[in-house]
């Protein structure tokens, strides 16, 4: 998400959208956005506040902006704090606020209480990023696909934002944003809004009109049992790769963003490259048994798999209940030339289990 993140605050400092690129970044996750930043070439158009609650995650990240940057962090502006407590270090000078915009990731990991006014976790954050930045300024807000249903996130979006003080215009700066590189990968969908803040309402207003739904997100332990968790999920196992693909382009609404060129830029290719691979053995092991069936059936000829440098491991298919391969060149990464997500290589005849 953090190159989501990136590619999108860069494409808002192209359009112009802030005057004074002063951005707070909370649940920064270790300056992922002043790294994802420097590497987009936008490091002197704006300046980045990371705020974590755990300091050894600043650590972290001066230790990866050195490393992007030739062994030199410089003094990138970071704070440690709750993020309920922001504006109130603003208050103190403890840090240098108000901001253009705020950066909120992980509010559906704070905790919620099913009630009405009630300024519980959820409640609290908001409003202190709220509170954080100037008036006009942004809000942005990414969530999981995983951590609500797009029911609940519309209801967060239409509802609960204006009660916070956010306006929500309808130009193409919120939904699901979608991997361009690979439309198909689920894993790489998330729910973000950019907000502009409008009001500035006290606790007290907010609380007398806050009721449950405002911030109620299916927790992920009951998410997965949706309709809509079933059908991301079975989406996500669709992929062919092991792991998911390293993406660079994406689109929110209408609005297309491009991430920044990547140090490791090359770990796309070579995944891509990976992926042909596969889809060859796939159609080796195929050529030889059209499905899990004809497999079972063909004991004395799965050894001509081993010339192409293909192995299937049979105690392993006992454990998956499935026919489990891996390439010599790709050890410990297993794949599954029979599941459906590989039938697109093939006619419907030759995917047919008899």
């Amino acid at each position: 998400m953090q190159r989501l993140v990136g590619a999108l605050v860069g494409g808002m400092i192209d359009r112009g959208m802030f005057q004074n690129p002063n951005i707070l970044d909370v649940n920064s996750g270790g300056m992922t956005l002043e790294r994802e930043l420097h590497r987009s070439g936008h490091d002197g158009a704006a300046t980045v506040m990371s705020v974590d609650m755990l300091p050894w995650m600043h650590e972290e990240g001066r230790a990866a902006l050195a490393k992007d940057n030739g062994g030199k962090a410089g003094f990138p502006a970071c704070a440690t704090a709750d993020p309920q407590e922001i504006h109130r270090k603003i208050q103190n000078k403890e840090i240098i606020g108000p901001f253009a915009a705020g950066i909120l990731r992980n509010l559906a990991q704070c905790n919620y209480v099913q009630s009405a006014n009630i300024m519980h976790e959820r409640a609290k954050v908001l409003h202190s990023i709220v509170k954080s930045v100037e008036m006009d300024g942004r809000i942005v807000i990414t969530l999981p696909r995983t951590a609500c249903t797009p029911e609940e996130f519309n209801h967060f979006v239409l509802e609960t934002l204006p009660l916070f003080g956010c306006i929500v215009e309808n130009d193409g700066w919120h939904g699901i944003a979608r991997s361009q590189d690979n439309e198909d990968d689920a894993q790489s969908q998330s729910y973000c809004v950019v907000a502009i803040k409008a009001a500035e309402l006290n606790e007290e207003e907010i609380r007398t009109q806050l009721k449950a739904e405002h911030f109620r997100f299916t927790h992920h332990a009951a998410w997965a049992e949706t309709a809509d968790g079933t059908r991301v999920m079975n989406a996500m196992r669709k992929s062919r790769l092991p792991i998911p693909l390293r993406h660079e382009a994406y689109k929110l609404g209408n609005r297309d963003l491009r991430s920044a060129n990547h140090p490791e830029s090359g770990v796309r290719k070579t995944q891509v490259e990976h992926l042909r691979v596969l889809e060859n053995a796939v159609r080796d092991v195929r050529s030889l048994a059209r499905n899990k069936t004809e497999w079972k059936a063909l004991s004395p000829k799965r050894n001509v798999l081993v010339n192409k440098r293909i192995l299937y491991h049979p105690e392993l298919s006992k454990t998956f209940q499935r026919p489990t391969f891996s390439l010599k060149a790709h050890a410990g990464q297993l794949f599954f030339p029979f599941e459906s997500q590989w039938n697109g290589l093939f006619s419907e005849a030759e995917t047919t289990e008899t």
